[in-house]
């Protein structure tokens, strides 16, 4: 299973220790949008990591491959967030997300404090 992901997310994997036997997957029918191909085939993804006890459903795509290795992507970054918040890549982009409106509500006030005067 691990073979369909990025050496980026392998990485993570590596990091966090994580064997392919924590993971639990099983495809279910589909639905919604997508026609007779979508709603009659079992290509929809739900993958459990046992350990954490997080999960993730996926059907975005029609093939099956396609929302397994997006799922699994997926579950992956979820548990990094639980085990290792503080260096976990979805971390560091809310951090710095934070960081930017900070700086754009202090030179908000600075500029609006000036024209007072």
């Amino acid at each position: 299973m691990f073979e369909l992901l990025k050496k980026e997310t392998l990485r993570i994997v590596e990091k966090l220790g994580l064997q392919e036997s924590d993971f639990e997957c099983q495809f279910i029918k589909g639905f919604g949008k997508g026609g007779q191909k979508k709603n009659k085939t079992n290509n929809c993804v739900y993958l459990v990591h046992s350990p954490t006890g997080e999960s993730v459903k996926m059907q975005k795509y029609r093939e099956r491959e396609a929302n397994l290795k997006t799922a699994l992507r997926i579950l992956i970054e979820k548990v990094e967030m639980k085990l290792d918040p503080k260096n976990s890549k979805t971390m560091s982009k809310i951090d710095k997300l934070r960081e930017k409106k900070r700086r754009a509500k202090k030179k908000s006030k600075k500029k609006y404090n000036q024209e007072e005067c």
